[in-house]
């Protein structure tokens, strides 16, 4: 079928022409975009071997396998395209650059229907299990609509009509705080977040305990959720605020991923979404986990386009898909709003109000980080006193002669303890007055 297509000379010139140019631009495409991971060897220990799997939706041996591969399809790709123009006055150039076409078309059909059986009948297979190869989690609500369990996201947390969602309330903690255990008549200091202020593992080992640990003057009240993004970090700060006591301090952790949450009414489970209006923004509360689960809309139109488009994303983001472009003028946007109204409130309400920039562990091993440059750039316009971690964990790190990873649960990508206690001394040092070891408040 496909051969009867080029039996005129004209018409498969023009085509070699066409798959000769499009095999040329897609070989230089990728090895253009691969070429910092090639040729810079800090780099390509980075992303190849120290960047998280989250970040990439891969295991490191997985990915250096892939860019291997996508190397050579690019060089291959470039040959090819190159040879098609120089011979594309021969019939067989044509028939060759046809059977491409026809296998490629006959490959993806076969992909769609294996991907889409395989999830039918629940096949234990790891690529049909793992929503990162079909969905960026940066790019949108697909990826935590197809994953099958949330996780340690959202468990032990109970649906909330205004939030989302809260943790579980037990005796004597109606909240659900993370920490304390209770509550005493010293003055508090309130944390609002998300996992990175929460902590995960034992209660007395987050950042707002060990903070209370270093200034027992004050109590600490854990108002960290996992899972939150910055406008559920705001609307549970506005919840409490009326509650704080003028002059108390106030501290707000922001993790850098949290931006992209702002934007989703879904993670993992329905969340509150704000929408652009001509007057601003609309908070539309979360659906009820009931509603969520008879939205049967398939969130991938076609499986096998998708895993495309996730390889070309590890092409374009240098194998940190985190990094991708997707809505990123209207995550600033919302998001600088969200920063505005906490500001605010903070200071109707005369709280003493400091922040945390949290940095995960892709900070230490691709610095260059739009949402980091972001999140301090606009606390730095808004005259706001703030603790970034990853200075402070940098400070620390050179301090006891090792890497600032060690600082990270291996595997997890949150604090330990170390790395919790670091962020509380720093803290305390800060509230102290006291002069910061390093460079780490601005």
């Amino acid at each position: 079928m496909f051969v009867s297509l080029f039996k005129s000379t004209r018409i498969h010139r023009t085509f070699s022409f066409f798959y000769g140019a499009a095999f040329l631009g897609f070989g230089i495409w990728t090895l253009y975009g691969l070429a910092p991971v090639l040729l810079d060897p800090a780099v390509r220990q980075a992303v190849l071997t120290d960047l998280p799997a989250q970040h990439s939706g891969i295991s490191s041996m997985a990915r250096t396998a892939l860019f291997a591969a996508m190397i050579c399809a690019g060089i291959a790709a470039a040959v090819w395209g190159i040879a098609s123009l120089i011979l594309a006055n021969q019939p067989v150039t044509a028939r060759v650059n046809g059977l491409i076409l026809g296998q490629f078309v006959v490959v993806m059909i076969l992909l769609e229907v294996a991907i889409r059986m395989g999830m039918a009948h629940e096949v234990p297979l790891r690529v049909l299990a793992n929503p990162s190869y079909f969905a960026n989690p940066v790019c949108g609500e697909a990826f935590y609509r197809l994953a099958k369990s949330p996780g340690d996201a959202l468990s032990n947390k109970v649906f909330h009509p205004e939030l989302g969602w809260v943790g579980q309330p037990e005796a004597g903690n109606p909240e659900g705080l993370h920490w304390p255990g209770a509550i005493d008549s010293r003055p508090k200091a309130w944390f609002f977040g998300d996992s990175f202020t929460a902590g995960i593992g034992e209660p007395g080992e987050s950042v707002p305990a060990l903070y209370e640990a270093a200034n027992p003057a004050r109590q600490a009240l854990n108002y960290g959720v996992p899972g939150y993004g910055v406008d559920q970090i705001w609307l549970r700060y506005q919840q409490k605020s009326a509650e704080i006591a003028s002059g108390s301090p106030v501290f707000i952790g922001i993790l850098t991923t949290d931006l992209d949450r702002s934007v989703l009414g879904y993670f993992f489970g329905p969340k509150p979404q704000f929408r652009k209006t001509e007057d601003g923004y609309t908070l539309v509360p979360p659906a009820t986990p009931e509603a969520a689960d008879r939205d049967t809309a398939e969130p991938i139109d076609s499986y096998a386009v998708a895993v495309l488009r996730s390889l070309a994303e590890l092409i374009q983001t240098g194998f940190d898909r985190s990094e991708a472009p997707c809505q990123r003028r209207e995550k600033i946007a919302l998001n600088r709003y969200l920063i505005g109204e906490i500001i605010a409130e903070a200071e109707r309400r005369q709280h003493d109000l400091r922040w945390i920039v949290f940095a995960g562990h892709s900070a230490f091993t691709k610095p260059n980080n739009w949402r980091h440059d972001f999140l301090t750039g606009t606390l730095r316009e808004r005259g706001q006193v703030f603790l970034d971690a990853r200075e402070v964990l940098s400070c620390a790190a050179d301090a006891a002669d090792h890497r600032p990873e060690a600082f990270f649960i291996p595997g997890d990508g949150h604090l330990n303890r170390d790395g919790n206690a670091a962020i509380a001394s720093a803290l305390a040092d800060l509230v102290a007055g006291k002069p910061p070891a390093c460079r780490t408040v601005r």
